[in-house]
């Protein structure tokens, strides 16, 4: 209980994650670009989980993890071939699905 003659101090919090978003979307492009560069210079680092962890200086759990994480940037470049083949085959006009040339007259049994 406050007293006669307490002095009073407030704590100014700053906002939580004030500034650590992007606001647009060049900047967010950015700042992805860089993560991914990350994970894959850590997966080619003498530190990657995928061998590092051996030798009770990871658990299994935890390399499978950071195993994730780090793959995870490779993952991009099926994604985009799946992505772009579909375009890419409309190009010089043919379709991946066939034209289907067989007609089917509805009869009752």
């Amino acid at each position: 209980m406050p007293v006669v003659g307490d002095q009073y101090t407030t704590c100014l919090m700053p906002q939580p994650l004030k500034g650590s978003t992007p606001i647009n979307l060049s900047d967010r492009l950015n700042q992805v670009l860089q993560w991914a560069l990350g994970s894959v210079e850590i997966l080619l680092s003498r530190h990657c989980p995928i061998w590092y962890g051996y030798g009770g200086r990871l658990k299994w759990l935890e390399r499978f993890a950071y195993i994730n994480t780090t793959i995870y940037p490779i993952t991009a470049i099926p994604l985009l071939a799946y992505c772009t083949l579909p375009a890419v085959c409309l190009l010089p006009r043919k379709f991946i699905i066939p034209q289907v040339m067989t007609i089917v007259l509805p009869y009752d049994v």
